[in-house]
């Protein structure tokens, strides 16, 4: 999509203390923090430290628009992706922020309530409104909708500079 594709060119030009990671999870960006630590060296070396950077996962963006939202919530794989990132995120102590971002999900799925038009594996819109409780509730992640594609390219610029601005908080403004 125009979208990752956007946040791919985004690091690659602009990377400093942060690069793109893997995608652990479907739909996912996460952003990885670079701590600078300190290693000892051995005996014999004259007791000088390296310095060497350690990246760690910080924050975890997962993206989802309408087609992509209803295919994985029908097929059950976007609660076991959260209960996955859940269980990542107490490992982490808490420390990792997890903003789940929807692109027109809400809009789209306004004609699903009536099961004639809606079609096979279309998700209402109530069960969306409730499974956003859930996330806000039961996972405690952060969610975001936005409705165009240039809302959503200002967002994670936004949310990239103020990231490379204040690296070591952990609350993004």
């Amino acid at each position: 999509s125009d979208i990752i594709s956007f946040v791919e060119q985004l690091f690659n030009e602009n990377v400093v203390n942060y690069q793109f990671s893997p995608r652990v999870f479907d739909n996912s960006i996460m952003w990885l923090q670079s701590r600078t630590v300190q290693k000892h060296g051995e005996a014999g070396t004259e007791g000088r430290a390296e310095v060497v950077s350690q990246f760690e996962n910080e924050f975890v963006l997962i993206y989802h628009n309408s087609f992509s939202f209803q295919r994985a919530f029908r097929d059950g794989s976007l609660m076991q992706q959260m209960r996955a990132l859940k269980r990542f995120s107490k490992s982490k102590k808490n420390d990792l922020k997890v903003i789940v971002l929807f692109n027109s999900v809400s809009d789209s799925l306004f004609n699903n309530e009536n099961p004639l038009q809606g079609g096979e594996g279309a998700v209402s819109r109530g069960e969306f409104e409730r499974f956003l409780i859930e996330l806000t509730l039961s996972f405690e992640f952060d969610f975001l909708e936005l409705y165009s594609p240039i809302e959503i390219i200002e967002f994670l610029r936004e949310v990239h500079l103020s990231i490379k601005d204040k690296p070591h908080r952990k609350e993004l403004s």
